[in-house]
């Protein structure tokens, strides 16, 4: 009798839980899509709770400021956009690396990853500029999350790419070519006046020509 009482118990506890999640998840969703649209100081905890459909109370139980509302938002997408670009296949990343090979075993799979790359940002376009510039001023958690997605973006395109190429000097070519790609995306987005498909190659370019020029250091 007491076991099956616990066990109703713990089922009723998960099943409360679960709904605290789901509904969490919920407004996590709407925030990013609410601040995608709007600045951070155009939009109110009422404004919210009324797009929400619920009680500002509730907002505050699981979000006690705007800027834990903003920033759950922002994880949402940098959770997105990795998700997004994450490797299919893991190739063959042993041996040496040359000119010739990094043209043949890398730019195939770096272009896979920036296809995903634009498809995340063509799809969720205002989630993403609101990710990659933030909206808080100088607010060092803003900008801790925003640098750890790019840190894990050229992490990802590691992976795809020969063994060879993870050392120092590399990373920093390619920190720098994270940011190119980011600006060349955000300006593609609100500009269009330039094809996807040349922008891409443009990156898939200055990704060969930066790993060239870290490597004859």
């Amino acid at each position: 009798m007491a076991a099956a009482s616990a066990k109703r118990a713990q089922a009723q506890h998960e099943r409360i839980r679960l709904e605290t999640d789901e509904r969490r998840a919920q407004l996590v969703e709407l925030a990013l899509a609410i601040f995608s649209k709007h600045p951070y100081d155009e939009v109110s905890i009422d404004d919210f709770a009324r797009r929400a459909k619920i009680s500002k109370g509730l907002v505050y139980h699981y979000f006690p400021t705007k800027r834990h509302l903003y920033v759950a938002g922002l994880r949402e997408a940098a959770r997105q956009l990795l998700a997004a670009i994450e490797p299919r296949t893991h190739p063959a990343r042993a041996g040496e690396i040359s000119i010739e090979r990094l043209r043949e075993a890398g730019l195939t799979e770096i272009r896979i990853a920036l296809d995903a790359y634009f498809d995340f940002v063509a799809a969720r376009g205002p989630a993403f500029v609101a990710l990659m510039r933030g909206g808080i001023g100088s607010d060092t958690e803003i900008a801790r999350v925003v640098e750890d997605t790019r840190l894990k973006l050229m992490k990802r395109i590691l992976q795809q790419a020969p063994a060879a190429l993870d050392r120092p000097i590399v990373r920093a070519a390619l920190r720098g070519w994270i940011g190119f790609v980011e600006s060349a995306s955000i300006r593609w987005l609100e500009k269009k006046d330039t094809s996807r498909e040349d922008v891409v190659r443009v990156c898939v370019d200055v990704f060969f020509a930066s790993v060239v020029a870290a490597l004859a250091r």
